[in-house]
């Protein structure tokens, strides 16, 4: 009777390394980025020009990213300027309005935080992936890799404010480019 607890408490604590899958995203088939708090992430707030890439189709939009420390808002509309959704991460609750969106909402946030955040924390959202980063002439290069096994699962290419992030498993690609706007 006294194995019993001791061993609930080894399968409790092999446990405590499969991510919450509530509000992570797969990335590849053992690996997992769970979103970090907004606090983690530098403020930020501007217009961009976001490119979607999914197979061989491409969608256009333009998009309002707010980053503080209590949230991540990214507001999209079409180029015409009509509104098509919005996507709010507090840290603990994300939600997309309408509820129906053309993307997955979660994997838009995941890709927005393996860009924006600093590598060092990157670390802890991570489960069955690994994060390496170096330098490239101008350009900082991000590489998910799944662990074990070491196949890349996901590049970032951040050059100044532009980032690209290609993830060839599900034929994705995200490319993101700061709009400038006149001054009135």
């Amino acid at each position: 009777m006294k194995r019993a607890p001791v061993l609930l408490l080894l399968i409790l604590a092999g446990c405590a390394g499969i991510p919450p899958r509530a509000r992570c995203v797969r990335l590849a088939s053992s690996g997992w980025f769970c979103p970090l708090p907004p606090a983690a992430l530098a403020p930020s707030h501007g217009l961009e020009l976001i490119r979607l890439w999914r197979k061989s189709r491409v969608q256009q939009f333009t998009g309002q990213l707010v980053i503080n420390p209590a949230s991540l808002r990214l507001a999209l509309t079409n180029l015409a300027g009509i509104p098509l959704a919005e996507i709010h991460w507090d840290g603990r609750k994300l939600r997309a309005f309408p509820a129906t969106t053309p993307f997955r909402p979660g994997l838009l946030v995941a890709l927005i935080e393996l860009i924006r955040a600093p590598a060092a924390r990157l670390h802890r959202a991570l489960y069955g992936l690994k994060l390496s980063e170096y330098q490239q002439g101008s350009e900082t290069i991000r590489v998910l890799r799944s662990v074990p096994g070491g196949t890349p699962v996901a590049r970032a290419t951040i050059r100044g404010k532009w980032i690209r992030v290609t993830i060839p498993g599900i034929e994705l690609k995200l490319e993101m480019t700061p709009l400038s706007v006149p001054a009135p």
